[in-house]
């Protein structure tokens, strides 16, 4: 079990079968990816950063997920919830990282402009959305979750 001084741990539960917590240090050990992202929304005018993390579907695929079993239509019933240490929350749905659907290069980022994430912990990078409000910063959980309905055969 990881120590308090490895700093904060992103807890993945839901609908998946190996639940978990992942330090910093294990999203750092997973495949990392780089994006550059520019936000213009509202009064804080055009801001740029360079996220560097894994996938977020690479950090989910290692809880081992439901919708990763199920058919494609199945699959899309599903949802992620990330939630903040401050208590906000981004909804995601599955079909926007699926390969198969949208494919979106959601970063759990472990570093911003170069700057380690390691006191804070990740920070979710959304490229391609033109206001920052979904790059959820000190994510401490990820959960997945159907809409409740059995699956259809």
């Amino acid at each position: 079990m990881a120590s308090a001084e490895d700093g904060p741990g992103l807890r993945i539960g839901g609908e998946v079968r190996a639940p978990g917590v992942l330090r910093m240090a294990d999203l750092r050990d997973l495949p990392q990816r780089t994006a550059e992202v520019v936000f213009s929304c509202g009064s804080k005018g055009i801001r740029r950063h360079t996220f560097t993390g894994p996938l977020l579907r690479d950090v989910v695929a290692a809880a081992d997920p439901e919708p990763a079993h199920g058919d494609r239509m199945n699959r899309l019933r599903f949802r992620l919830v990330l939630e903040a240490v401050d208590g906000h929350r981004v909804v995601l749905s599955w079909g926007e990282l699926d390969p198969d659907f949208g494919a979106a290069p959601l970063l759990l980022a472990v570093s911003r402009d170069g700057a380690s994430l390691d006191a804070e912990g990740p920070q979710l990078a959304v490229p391609g959305d033109r206001c920052g409000a979904r790059s959820l910063g000190r994510v401490a959980a990820v959960t997945v979750r159907s809409d409740g309905r059995p699956a259809r055969r």
